[in-house]
């Protein structure tokens, strides 16, 4: 996909001399513009005026035109047009340019995919585990979501052997329940 290019803001600066009765106000405030000034838009601002429609901060020098439904252009920040076209970073919330991973519904910059209660960024050949929308690494996900083995109470990460017993379901590990039916087997077969 092609980047999308933005705009640059054209700078300009008001020259009133005594005999010019002729005044340029801001498209925004309508107050007088002095000095420097963004020329964009089809309008004149004072910097301070010339802000992003979503987030209402400054646009500086660069921007993104974007057309509203009445027809008329608005700026928008780099973030936050990003963001419209769903290309934000879920963990930042800057721009996703390059490469980028998509887990759990979110997207990341590859430097932010990480463990969502350590922070250990995961690389390329690593595991991770996904929990309702966060991702967590081996250690952080055993310890809280993962379901415990019946015969040695440690976390089950991989394969396990499910048994309803009484209708209660048991997880096991396979080696665990594997040494469960032998002393159960040793057990019935021991004289008392």
């Amino acid at each position: 996909m092609k980047q999308p290019e933005s705009t640059q803001v054209q700078l300009a600066e008001t020259i009133i001399s005594s005999t010019d009765t002729t005044t340029i106000n801001c498209t925004s405030c309508q107050k007088q513009l002095e000095g420097n000034f963004a020329r964009a838009l089809d309008g004149a601002f004072h910097w301070e005026c010339f802000l992003c429609i979503d987030c209402n901060e400054p646009v500086a020098d660069r921007f993104f035109p974007i057309e509203l439904d009445d027809g008329t252009q608005k700026p928008l920040c780099e973030r936050d047009y990003f963001k419209r076209l769903n290309l934000a970073c879920d963990n930042c919330g800057e721009a996703l340019r390059g490469s980028y991973i998509t887990a759990v519904g979110k997207k990341f910059h590859l430097e932010h995919f990480c463990c969502s209660v350590c922070s250990v960024v995961f690389g390329p050949e690593d595991s991770y585990y996904e929990h309702d929308t966060n991702v967590y690494c081996h250690y952080h996900y055993s310890i809280q979501f993962a379901i415990k083995c019946v015969g040695c109470e440690t976390a089950i990460l991989k394969q396990f052997v499910e048994i309803n017993r009484n209708n209660v379901d048991e997880h096991w590990h396979p080696e665990c329940y594997m040494i469960h039916k032998v002393n159960i087997y040793i057990y019935i077969l021991s004289p008392n």
